[in-house]
This record gives C-alpha cells, sequence and structure tokens, in this order.
C-alpha cells in the first residue's frame, strides 16, 4: 500500500494510476464489509471497535472532501505548489510542471519566486508566459481581492 500511494504521488502514470485503483477497489466495492466489521469487533474485539470506528469517520471525511472538490481534468491538483512543479520538472514531466506553474501565476501573479523559476525554465516559445495570460491573472486576482473586500464588510468587519 506504501509503495502503491508513494508511486501514485511521485510518479502520476498510469501504472501507479492502476496499483493504488487495484488495491483500493475491492475494498470501495463492497461497504457493506464495514458495517461487518464493526459487528465483529464489537463482539471479539472490543478495544478495537474505536479506533475501527475512527478510522472509517476519517476515510468519510475524506471521502466527502473528494466528492466536492472540482473534477481534477479542469485545472491543477489541489496540492500544487512550487515543489510539485520542480518535481515534475525534475522528472522530465515538462508539460506538467508548466501547467502547475501557469496555474500559480494564475492564482499570485506577483510571486516573483515562482515567475522567475518558470520562466528560467521555459524561456521563449509557447511555454512562455503571454502578457495576456499575466493580464487576466492579474485582473482574476484584483477581481477575488474585491470579492474579499466587499464578503469582509458584508459582516461588518
Amino acid at each position: 500500500m506504501e509503495r502503491a500511494l508513494t508511486m501514485a504521488r511521485t510518479e502520476t502514470g498510469e501504472e501507479a494510476y492502476h496499483l493504488l485503483r487495484g488495491l483500493l477497489m475491492p475494498f470501495l466495492e463492497r461497504p457493506e464489509a464495514l458495517g461487518v466489521l464493526i459487528e465483529l469487533a464489537a463482539r471479539w474485539d472490543p478495544e478495537s471497535l474505536e479506533e475501527i470506528r475512527g478510522m472509517i469517520g476519517e476515510w468519510v471525511k475524506s471521502a466527502q472532501g473528494l466528492a466536492s472538490r472540482p473534477n481534477p481534468r479542469h485545472g491543477p491538483p489541489q496540492m500544487a505548489s512550487r515543489t510539485l512543479a520542480d518535481l515534475f520538472f525534475r522528472q522530465g514531466h515538462r508539460e506538467e510542471a508548466e501547467r502547475i506553474y501557469k496555474s500559480l501565476l494564475r492564482k499570485d501573479p506577483c510571486d516573483e519566486d515562482t515567475l522567475r523559476e518558470y520562466r528560467e525554465r521555459f524561456p521563449g516559445g509557447d511555454g512562455e508566459l503571454h502578457q495576456g495570460e499575466l493580464l487576466d491573472s492579474l485582473q482574476d486576482m484584483l477581481r477575488r481581492i474585491r470579492q474579499a473586500r466587499a464578503g469582509r464588510q458584508g459582516r461588518g468587519t
């Protein structure tokens, strides 16, 4: 399981997906097994009953959080960071790295470190952050600032 998780986090390839999916799908396809596990723990292992309930609760919370996320095909991973972009770049996954850098710059076009790193790694050509994209990013950032201010004023802050 640890190998599958590590591989899925660092090697975003199809093999990593199938390995992790193969381990998890048998469990996910049989949710009634959790109820049976709780019943058996109550009868044969009452000391671990609360631990099992806690783990199931964590799974439920995590699943609810994942269900509320936007479709991952429509944007960068939720954990997008310069570190992740750097990791993808160093592993040769240039398109993924570039996509993450662009996403980070859309969120914060004033992040000089990210902009410098992006320009060093993708100088000129199609990889360059075009002025139109930068202007769109700045306008989006301004819109978010205005929304945040309006929200604070609406709460009387």
